[in-house]
């Protein structure tokens, strides 16, 4: 069963273009950290939000040769912040 004292926290850094240059990613669950060791940031590297949000999960876990189980979960929560975040984020008028 899940903690009730879950959080996470994502920080994306874009270039002048608005490309994707990198993340930092972490989330707290039962106190303790769940941090990014996956290397998607890499692989989002040089690419605009709009490809990465069009990247399925399944083909970044292929693509990056995830094959553990805390990694695959790990990769989930990276890959989904960007999702929640254009879902939940205000838009300014």
């Amino acid at each position: 069963m899940p903690c009730a004292d879950s959080s996470s926290s994502i920080v994306l850094r874009l270039d002048g273009a608005e490309r994707f240059v990198a993340f930092d990613f972490a989330k707290i669950t039962c106190g303790k950290e769940i941090s990014a060791r996956t290397e998607y940031s890499s692989y989002c590297r040089g690419k605009g939000l709009k490809e990465i949000l069009k990247i399925a999960y399944a083909q970044a876990s292929a693509d990056l040769g995830i094959d553990d189980d805390e990694k695959r979960f790990v990769l989930y929560l990276e890959w989904d912040a960007p999702l929640v975040m254009t879902r939940t984020a205000v838009k300014s008028p």
